[in-house]
Formats: structure tokens, sequence, C-alpha cells
């Protein structure tokens, strides 16, 4: 039911907020976060990053949260895929769900690319992607909503800009998502390629 995702996504999230005391010390970046419909679930992070091309996105997010937390969260706008403010190394687990469906296959290339600049090594990356080898994806695709992507084009991407897939799958037609790593082999360079 589509009650049901939104908690499988939580739930997902969740994994990586337990992970022990650890996950308060450090930092979480969510991009595209639009409205905020996921972005309470950083919490658990110290320092919450949120990424995103519209500008009033950001009243929006603050309002998702009381004013004592607004210490805890950065929001930025970007005109492509760059973000100086977020340090080297700054986060160990990114999110994105409902932004990179509109990305070409290049630009999430390009997007990859550039936050390996911040995801620290060993740190996650859980993206939500089209997947046209399935109908709902393509027809999203056929009508010029999302852009064209598979799973194994995603895939070649994904290691092609120096991460590690751990795990590609679907929650449900049209929600289907990559699980990456970055690892400390391949934070020793700036680009690696199986």
């Amino acid at each position: 039911s589509s009650d049901l995702f939104p908690v499988t996504i939580e739930s997902k999230i969740g994994q990586f907020a337990k992970m022990g005391a650890s996950s308060a010390l450090y930092n979480s970046l969510e991009i595209g976060p639009g409205y905020g419909r996921f972005s309470r679930l950083f919490l658990a992070w110290r320092l919450n990053f949120y990424v995103d091309l519209l500008p009033h996105c950001k009243s929006k997010i603050e309002k998702l949260f009381r004013p004592e937390q607004h210490k805890y969260i950065r929001f930025y706008t970007t005109d492509r895929t760059a973000c100086p403010e977020i340090p080297n190394h700054a986060v160990n687990f990114v999110f994105s769900w409902d932004t990179f469906t509109f990305f070409t296959q290049e630009h999430i290339r390009e997007y990859l690319r550039d936050l390996f600049r911040v995801v620290l090594p060993g740190g996650y990356v859980f993206i939500h992607y089209a997947n046209c080898e399935y109908d709902r994806d393509l027809n999203e695709t056929k009508r010029g909503y999302w852009n064209y992507n598979t799973k194994s084009a995603m895939e070649k991407i994904i290691r092609e800009t120096g991460y590690d897939v751990i795990e590609m799958d679907q929650f449900s037609p049209g929600a289907n998502y990559a699980m990456n790593t970055t690892t400390l082999h391949t934070h020793t360079s700036s680009y690696w390629v199986d």
C-alpha cells in the first residue's frame, strides 16, 4: 500500500541512524528535500545539511524544526551539483528521494563526483533513481517527467565515480534505490574506475 512506502523509507534511514551512538558524531546531507517529506528523519545525526535548487525550500525545511533545532540544520542552494559550503569529508550519510529521477545520466555522474568530496570514507549514499526496465519508470520518462536510466547504467555510473554498490533494489514500482558506499581505497584518489 502507498501508506507503507514512507514507512519503508523511514525504516531504511533508521537503520543508519541507529548505528550505535556514533551517528550523533556524524552529519547527514539530504539532496533535493523540497518541502521536507523526509527531512525530519535525520535528527539522529549531529548536523544536517540540506541542498536544493529552490531557495524558497529553506523556509519550508526550517518550519519542520523547532527553533532550538535550527542550530543543527544548514540549508544551501546549488546551481547544479556544487555546494562548496559543505566541508570536505563532512557527512557519513547522504539521502535523496524524488530528485535523481529527473537527472540525465551525465548529471548523475557529475553529482556523484561532486558528492565524493563531502562523504567520509565508509559513508553511505542512498539515492532514488529511475529504472526504465520497469513500465512505471519508463512511462514517467516517456511523458517527459523523469529522465531515462536503467539499473545497469546506474550501477556503472556509481562504480565509475568511485563508490561501491551495497544494494540496488525497489520498494515498489517507481521506487528504485541504490545504496552506495565509499571505501578507504577509493578515497585515496579523486576518480577511480573498476
